[in-house]
């Protein structure tokens, strides 16, 4: 039982496997020692290899919800997309120009929303920003149009 730990230590600590190479190796790893405990704990009379499998499944089920929760890349994946959006709006701003808010307002036209649906509406809104473009016009290309502003409009959403 002792070579297998040592085994199974050696091979997660190894820097050359990748993340998912390493929870491979811990599942196999604790459905092989949850066999052996299985089968070295069968009652009298009944089933070795029965409770081998039994243990060995139980014991890979628990290491791969372990593995699964360790290495989600939901963070990364976060992150990445934060980064992301910053640096579209970097380059948006270098290649339009500057975008400067200049009003914003609700999109229930000055109504208040109910206290009852409050936190099940998200209810929208606008925001109007002054910019500094020129884009060529689409149906004559010796053509230029500046402009000047920007309106965003904001859709009301339903909350999760």
């Amino acid at each position: 039982m002792k070579k297998y730990l040592v085994l199974t230590a050696l091979c997660v600590s190894c820097s050359s496997l990748t993340p998912k190479e390493k929870g491979l190796v811990i599942i196999g790893s604790a459905s092989l020692i949850g066999g052996v405990v299985g089968a070295a704990s069968a009652p009298e009379g009944e089933s070795k290899g029965s409770h081998a499998g039994l243990w060995a499944g139980i014991a890979g089920t628990i290491a791969g919800l372990y593995v699964l929760n360790t290495n989600s890349d939901i963070e990364k994946i976060n992150r990445i997309s934060k980064e992301n959006q910053m640096l579209k709006d970097s380059l948006d701003a270098k290649v339009n120009g500057p975008k400067t808010l200049q009003a914003e307002g609700a999109g229930l036209l000055g109504a208040k929303l109910p206290e009852k649906v409050k936190g099940l509406v998200q209810p929208g809104g606008w925001k109007l920003y002054k910019i500094d473009r020129w884009v060529r016009d689409e149906s004559n290309e010796n053509v230029f149009v500046h402009q000047d502003q920007e309106l965003q409009i904001i859709p009301p959403s339903i909350s999760n």
